[in-house]
């Protein structure tokens, strides 16, 4: 693996040129770097642990970024800024579901986000770019048989029952972007999807021209529920090291919002034993690693491993029973922070980073600069000196035990602080707190950095997300599970900060 800093010069010697070449494909040009982007759902941090091939074609020889944190935890929302380097307040996408109006592939379309994205960029630049996998979220509801702008392959999901994801799935008939079908074609695949998905990922690698740049996204279902494994590897998986510890099922949660203490005590988290899912999860990661490995030979078998930026990552966290929740869309470690590994051409050393709190917007620019092509969008790329704040992040829904407020945070590498739409607030210290199970926002000892977070966060939520503001709506918001009354924060002088 490369470190950052190794790369630096790499990507400063390419500098200058993008390529200017019309779509009419296609010619490497000097600065442009192949990338692979696997991209899973739902992946928790900590479960690289069950993944060999990953960590020995990818970490050992790349760079690993322990705080990589996505700033809207579900997939929606995620997916729309790794693909435009946009936060979710420029967007405008919070949510997965198009009723919300803000949300889900209807959503995104109507705004016009697909014809600026790191397809449309590298395609312009004479990529060759494919997709494979799962696109966004009610795509395969309302699928009209196009590819997005700057899609040349389109092998994506139409499925829309979630068991079909897994096996017995469809797959959209690969129509580019202006060829509008008749009518809606898609293949209706057999067998397992994940191998399927990289079987074609790889086919499409290894056939390509040496000299034509390629894109190619491999966005396989797992590790999301119903966390359907691959036969061979069904209970073969072991729980991260760290996974049971005080935060799973926690008993005084007192000093959590009170959506949160809405929660009952259980010793079941989705309707299985805790862990029982999360192992499953890494049982179905386990063929995303045996496809890895295949789309890594492809490469290779291609020729163009020298010049290859490898990328695995995931669209948000999940939890499995950390503070009583389980699910994403919470601003808590377990839902925002994602694996990321990078690997640049035939790297060396592998080296672990956890100086940068890195965003999925921060792998958009990495990518654009890895194709030589201007930062257009709202991160920065990994290979370059930045100034580390920190990433704002927002929610608006949830999907899981309970329904919580939106909200408006800050996440450093060491700190969280939020603010919910109903004026409560969370600060923890995870240099002291590593489980997040001290809320520490009322310490006088924190005071000062506490105001210093809430005025990053203030300033980042602008527009605030929906919903937003001492207004929120308790009915909805109160867990559909039950639990006992608890009352809401009193907003008294704070009311005229609702949109803070």
């Amino acid at each position: 693996m490369v470190a950052v800093g190794a790369v630096l010069a790499v990507f400063a010697a390419m500098a200058g040129n993008a390529a200017d070449a019309a779509p009419a494909k296609k010619k490497i040009a000097a600065n442009q770097w192949d990338v692979v982007l696997v991209l899973t759902d739902d992946q928790p941090i900590g479960t690289l642990q069950g993944m060999p091939e990953v960590n020995r074609l990818l970490a050992a020889r790349g760079t690993t970024f322990p705080n990589a944190i996505v700033p809207t935890s579900l997939c929606c929302p995620s997916r729309t800024s790794l693909l435009t380097g946009k936060l979710a307040t420029a967007t405008g996408i919070y949510s997965n579901e198009s009723d919300t109006g803000v949300g889900g592939y209807p959503a995104v379309k109507a705004a016009g986000l697909e014809n600026d994205t790191i397809a449309t960029a590298l395609d312009g630049a004479g990529y060759q770019t494919a997709y494979f996998g799962k696109y966004l979220n009610e795509y395969g509801a309302l699928y009209d048989g196009v590819a997005p702008p700057g899609w040349d392959t389109w092998r994506v999901f139409t499925t829309t029952v979630q068991s079909g994801r897994y096996r017995n799935f469809g797959l959209s008939d690969g129509v580019p972007f202006g060829q509008r079908a008749k009518s809606a074609r898609q293949e209706f695949i057999p067998g397992y999807s994940t191998t399927k998905l990289g079987g074609l990922a790889a086919d499409y690698i290894r056939s390509a021209p040496a000299d034509q740049p390629l894109l190619t996204v491999f966005a396989p279902y797992a590790p999301h529920s119903p966390f359907t494994a691959e036969r061979k590897y069904r209970g073969t998986s072991r729980l991260p090291a760290d996974y049971r510890n005080a935060s799973v099922n926690e008993v005084d949660v007192s000093d959590k919002p009170a959506y949160v203490q809405h929660v009952p005590l259980t010793n079941t988290v989705e309707g299985a034993a805790p862990g029982a899912n999360l192992a499953k999860q890494i049982d179905t990661l386990r063929s995303v690693d045996d496809q890895v490995a295949a789309i890594y030979n492809a490469v290779k078998a291609r020729g163009r491993l020298d010049r290859t930026l490898f990328v695995f990552t995931s669209d948000n966290g999940y939890m499995h029973g950390e503070h009583r929740l389980d699910g994403k869309g919470y601003p808590y470690l377990k839902s925002t922070n994602v694996p990321l590994v990078m690997r640049w051409g035939n790297g060396s050393a592998g080296t672990v980073d956890p100086r940068l709190t890195v965003a999925n917007i921060d792998v958009a620019a990495t990518i654009l600069t890895a194709a030589g092509l201007p930062n257009r969008t709202q991160g920065t790329p990994v290979t370059m000196d930045r100034n580390e704040q920190g990433v704002p992040m927002v929610g608006t829904e949830a999907t899981s035990r309970a329904i919580r407020p939106p909200f408006c945070a800050w996440r450093t590498r060491e700190e969280l602080f939020v603010r919910y739409g109903t004026l409560e607030e969370e600060y923890y210290d995870y240099r002291v707190d590593p489980y997040e199970l001290t809320n520490r926002v009322k310490d006088p000892a924190y005071a000062a950095r506490v105001d210093q977070l809430r005025a990053l966060a203030r300033a980042a939520c602008d527009p605030p997300p929906p919903g937003y503001g001492p207004t929120f709506d308790l009915p909805r918001w109160r867990s559909k599970r039950g639990g006992s009354e608890v009352p809401m924060p009193d907003a008294g002088e704070d009311q005229v900060a609702r949109a803070d």
